[in-house]
């Protein structure tokens, strides 16, 4: 015969804020109610207690989504302060001979300043994309096209010379593609 685990309704948020606590695991909440991890598990696995996690979870979301967004400034300026970094050591460093530790420090300049772009490529679409979809859902009619293509890495440069890779580079991005692949 199996367990059941079915707790008192006014017990049920103490629980709840068990489960969520990052401190205590499912068999320490099993454990603290006196009942096999199964039975707990069928337990939050039941509709109304699954919506409650769910509705829980949405809130954490929205909630981490608003201090990100809240900070994306910050995010804005320490990428575009990486990019003008990469560019002035890399006007320094193309002086240099190509010796292997002036290669492998172009490199690494170049590896940081493209992740650094493509953080601010994506801070232009921030929120877009979710408001779209929104949008959408409601019935309204999208003011802007949501069909972004994935901004995919550049290939790594030669690694023997240290050049860069061959391809259409910044033209594309100022001619509007996200992708600094797109031809």
């Amino acid at each position: 015969m199996y367990a059941t685990f079915s707790p008192a309704t006014m017990d049920i948020p103490a629980i709840l804020d068990r489960i969520c606590d990052p401190h205590q695991s499912i068999a320490s909440v099993a454990e603290q109610e006196r009942t096999p991890i199964s039975a707990l598990c069928a337990w939050l696995a039941l509709p109304e207690i699954a919506a409650m996690l769910e509705q829980m979870a949405d809130a954490c979301a929205r909630r981490v989504r608003m201090l990100a967004a809240s900070q994306m400034s910050l995010v804005a300026d320490a990428a575009r302060a990486i990019v003008t970094g990469v560019a002035r050591d890399e006007a320094v460093l193309a002086t240099q001979p190509p010796e292997p530790k002036t290669l492998s420090l172009r490199r690494s300049a170049r590896q940081a300043g493209l992740a650094a772009m493509r953080i601010l490529i994506k801070l232009t679409t921030f929120g877009i994309q979710s408001r779209a979809r929104t949008r959408a859902v409601s019935g309204a009619t999208p003011a802007i096209a949501t069909s972004r293509q994935p901004i995919s890495p550049l290939p790594k440069s030669n690694h023997v010379t240290g050049a860069p890779p061959q391809s259409a580079g910044v033209s594309n991005l100022r001619a509007g593609s996200l992708s600094p692949h797109s031809t």
